[in-house]
């Protein structure tokens, strides 16, 4: 679930009253915060395609990591010794995160981080699903893919594979979601245009744009 999402239609939590300003960190910031941790994360969204392309054509007015499930009370002591505040977000709701586990039943897919306590968000913590060998995608759990091919570095910078990243991007399209696409696409090898091109619905407008001429 994204940021846009996970708390929709502007409601207002009891805790926290009105959600506030998003003025999020940089990549390299995250980078140093996360150096020495023990378990897995990446870089996610558009700053991650750009990662891969190593040019930027788009504002982002927020940054996204990825993280696995099962490492999410590791990622809470790791972020809390560091003086971070978190919540999770899910279903239009924010609920101070004590380090439980969450539960992906209950759609517990987004934590919402703060440098503190009455300043602006500035992370957006995704919830992935896998093991220790292997990412498996939310959406269709038959889909999964060996860790190496599911998390590239550029620049000491963990980021998630970009075909993997236009495969979350492809449902309820926005604007930048196509811009994103016909960024991207043209600089796909042959193994990352047929994964795509496998994963995506039948249909999908994004498979002219994988044909390569």
């Amino acid at each position: 679930m994204s940021r846009e999402s996970a708390v929709p239609n502007g409601q207002t939590d009891v805790m926290t009253g009105e959600y506030g300003p998003w003025q999020p960190l940089s990549p390299l910031t995250l980078r140093d915060m996360f150096n020495g941790a023990s378990f897995r994360w990446w870089l996610s969204g558009g700053l991650a395609l750009e990662q891969f392309t190593g040019v930027s054509w788009r504002e982002h007015d927020d940054i996204d990591i990825g993280i696995c499930r099962q490492d999410a009370p590791q990622v809470h002591r790791w972020l809390v010794e560091r003086n971070q505040h978190l919540w999770i977000a899910t279903d239009g709701k924010l609920e101070s995160w004590n380090g439980r586990g969450l539960d992906e039943e209950a759609n517990e897919d987004n934590v919402w981080m703060k440098s503190s306590s009455d300043g602006p968000w500035v992370l957006d913590i995704q919830v992935g699903d896998g093991n220790d060998a292997s990412w498996t995608y939310r959406r269709n759990k038959s889909v999964q893919r060996e860790w190496p091919t599911v998390v590239l570095m550029s620049d000491l910078l963990p980021y998630l594979s970009p075909e993997i990243q236009l495969l979350f991007k492809s449902k309820d399209l926005r604007s930048k979601d196509h811009e994103d696409a016909r960024r991207v696409i043209p600089l796909f090898d042959g193994e990352q245009r047929a994964w795509l091109q496998t994963h995506l619905p039948p249909d999908h407008e994004w498979k002219k744009l994988l044909v390569k001429e």
